[in-house]
């Protein structure tokens, strides 16, 4: 990236309360007026049940969810949210929980209404019409459904799990690829991206967009799902590209073909955290 950008808060000076710091949280864009904050580790292991808003046009933070506490969700972090749009909900997912571990319930918030709704599937995990707990997983949205891939399961082991949920009907289904790509990010000779945690994932065009994370190794290859064929591919990784890493962070910007990722750990088991900040530009031939 050059120049190089520049952080700073002066421009914000934002009013009302906002949530207390944590990581592990989730931050969702809604209808590019405002963002919602919720959950996150607060130090010795300790989780969040906060839920807040900013508003971006009048710099203002509020503190929600706290009419109906009984309906919230656990206090959590490495949870997945996106924003469905037709109903102006949060759609929760999973997450790390203090005293129950993983979860997964999925929790729906009522924007403007101020209400938590939770739905259940312990007895659909057992029938594989429903996925099991799991943390450290990346969610986007597209057409009505929330995906979700990767992540923790069984609090250790990292799966390459890929679920569809439809948001309206409260249902799931596993994604499974219709044909064989033979393609992979590493040059290998899969289909399939290998199970990961703390990877990102991103709406690039019509496709969805999944870099790094870690299984047993950290990586850096990128792979597209094809929402259409339900089928992944992996290009051929160029020379120049980060060191493997996880719990980064990324962006997609669309004008530009470009995602933005920024920091994560590198090093393998050396747990270096990293500053970086990188651009990845799509050509629009893999973006259709």
């Amino acid at each position: 990236i050059d120049p190089k950008p520049s952080w700073g808060t002066g421009l914000l000076n934002p009013t009302g309360t906002g949530p207390r710091g944590f990581y592990y949280h989730s931050v969702t864009l809604v209808n590019h007026t405002h963002f919602f904050v919720f959950g996150g580790g607060k130090g010795s292991h300790k989780k969040s049940e906060d839920l807040a808003a900013f508003d971006l046009v009048n710099k203002k933070w509020t503190i929600l969810g706290v009419k109906h506490p009984k309906h919230a969700p656990a206090a959590r972090y490495a949870h997945v949210t996106v924003h469905h749009p037709d109903t102006n909900s949060l759609i929760i997912f999973g997450g790390r929980t203090e005293k129950k571990g993983d979860r997964s319930e999925v929790y729906k918030y009522q924007i403007g209404k101020d209400s938590w709704k939770e739905y259940s599937g312990k007895k659909l995990i057992d029938e594989n019409k429903w996925p099991s707990a799991r943390s450290w997983a990346t969610a986007v949205y597209w057409k009505g459904f929330m995906f979700v891939f990767g992540g923790i399961v069984n609090k250790r082991d990292n799966t390459d799990e890929f679920w569809k949920y439809n948001i309206v009907e409260n249902t799931w289904h596993k994604l499974v690829p219709k044909t064989q790509q033979n393609m992979r990010g590493d040059g290998g000779a899969t289909a399939w991206p290998a199970p990961r945690h703390g990877h990102t994932s991103v709406i690039a065009g019509e496709k969805m967009l999944v870099f790094a994370g870690s299984t047993t190794w950290d990586l850096n290859d990128i792979w597209f799902w094809d929402f259409g064929a339900e089928t992944w591919s992996g290009p051929a990784l160029p020379e120049k590209r980060p060191f493997p890493r996880y719990t980064h962070s990324a962006v997609w910007m669309p004008q530009q073909n470009t995602m933005l990722m920024h920091g994560g750990t590198t090093g393998n088991l050396s747990h270096i955290r990293n500053g970086e900040l990188w651009a990845l530009h799509v050509p629009p031939s893999f973006l259709h």
